[in-house]
């Protein structure tokens, strides 16, 4: 295969992964396919630079479709879109690890769905803004929010963070965390005063290990507080 390619490509032996890497090489599919072989284990590897048109991306697949491949022939290919498909997401895995593949996958979903951008349309979100309030919310989605109401109430407590001298980035870190929190628990918990005050000194149990800006561990009493203000914000977020 490698001879194949620098023949192709004109490329010295010995640098042909460097050279195409380098180069982006853009490539029809059927040459090199015809080219290749059926009998090149590398082929299901290759499979997906093939359906993107784009050599570079085919790379990291080869080594790993080595053994896959070794079944799959040329026809099969260039004749199955299914293949091809199949071929696309196991590069795609490679690239960046089969749960990452997945959550890419539901991000662009979830942002592409129709009821959610009219949801953000009628809450008043421009045009101009609206993929990046999407991509906000997408990043609520991966930690478990799945209610795109839940996620407008984040949102405002994430503004609140931010008006009241926060920066972006501290804003962004404690609203994913206070979103992820949040999944623990539902609306029966804050409907009762017992299971709420459970909830609350188990929050503080927690704390009491955590540091504040300056390193100090909390004390009992600040465990406390922070404890009754995260339940009071969860609260908010699901809507009690």
């Amino acid at each position: 295969m490698g001879s194949y390619l620098r023949k192709r490509y004109n490329i010295p032996k010995g640098h042909t992964i460097r050279e195409l890497a380098k180069r982006g090489v853009k490539t029809a599919g059927k040459g090199i396919v015809r080219g290749i072989g059926a009998g090149s284990g590398a082929v299901l590897g290759l499979a997906g630079g093939l359906v993107s048109g784009d050599m570079s991306t085919a790379l990291a697949g080869m080594a790993a479709g080595a053994k896959a491949g070794a079944a799959v022939s040329d026809g099969i290919i260039n004749k199955t879109t299914n293949m091809a498909l199949g071929a696309k997401e196991f590069v795609g895995g490679i690239r960046y690890g089969d749960k990452e593949l997945q959550n890419r996958e539901a991000d662009k979903a979830f942002k592409n769905d129709i009821d959610n951008r009219q949801h953000l349309l009628d809450k008043g979100v421009s045009e101009k803004n609206l993929d990046e309030r999407l991509d906000e919310y997408a990043e609520y989605r991966r930690v478990g929010i799945n209610d795109i109401k839940e996620m407008d109430k984040i949102h405002d407590i994430r503004e609140e963070i931010r008006n009241n001298g926060g920066n972006d980035d501290l804003a962004r870190k404690q609203s994913l965390e206070l979103a992820k929190l949040s999944t623990k628990y539902n609306s029966e918990t804050f409907r009762d005063n017992e299971k709420r005050t459970n909830a609350e000194q188990a929050l503080a149990r927690k704390f009491l290990r955590t540091k504040d800006a300056n390193g100090n561990k909390l004390n009992a009493q600040q465990a406390r507080k922070a404890s009754r203000a995260t339940m009071d914000r969860i609260a908010r977020i699901k809507g009690e």
